[in-house]
Parts: C-alpha cells; sequence; structure tokens
C-alpha cells in the first residue's frame, strides 16, 4: 500500500528504465506510460488492503515450515496481481503493441 501511494504520489513524468512501473506495454508511447503509472499504482494500493487482510490468519497460526510456505505462495500471488491487472488494462487500452 505504502509503494502504491508513493507512486500514485510521485508517477514518473517521462519514460526511463529506472523508476516506475517497466514493461514493453507500459514503454511503448508517453501516454501509455502516464497511464500504467497511475493505474499500477491504484492496482497496488488494492492489492496491498487485500494483503493485508489475507495476512491475519498466518498471524494466528503456528509459526511451522506448512504456514511459511503457504504464506509465501499467497505474498507472490499478491505481488503478481498488480502487474497482470495493468497488462490487461494496455492492452484493452492500447491494443496488442
Amino acid at each position: 500500500m505504502i509503494v502504491g501511494r508513493y507512486m500514485k504520489r510521485n508517477p514518473p513524468a517521462k519514460i526511463n528504465p529506472y523508476k516506475g512501473y517497466r514493461t514493453k506495454r507500459s514503454k511503448a508511447s508517453q501516454e501509455a506510460w502516464d497511464h500504467a503509472q497511475l493505474y499500477s499504482a491504484d492496482a497496488m494500493q488494492q492489492t496491498g488492503k487485500y494483503l493485508s487482510i489475507a495476512a491475519v490468519p498466518f498471524l494466528l497460526l503456528q509459526n511451522n515450515l506448512f504456514t511459511i510456505i503457504l504464506g509465501s505462495i499467497v505474498i507472490l500471488f499478491f505481488c503478481m496481481v498488480p502487474i497482470f491487472s495493468t497488462e490487461k488494462e494496455l492492452k484493452e487500452k492500447f491494443g496488442n503493441k
């Protein structure tokens, strides 16, 4: 949620290889870049909220290998959601460039 909020307030203005949501589709044009920065920031904030809720059961469970592996899988899933949703949005809005 924190990274999403920061990116929403301070999106990189110009296409660059170092900061922001950087994929082939997002770097296809300045318009796609600007849209991707704001959309991915919103997606990160939303996913962060869901991840916070999903973390509660893991705090209540015993700290064993199964819980650690399952928690890691859940975290990886939630980290990938903003990427997939942003790419889908860019494909719908700007086509398959």
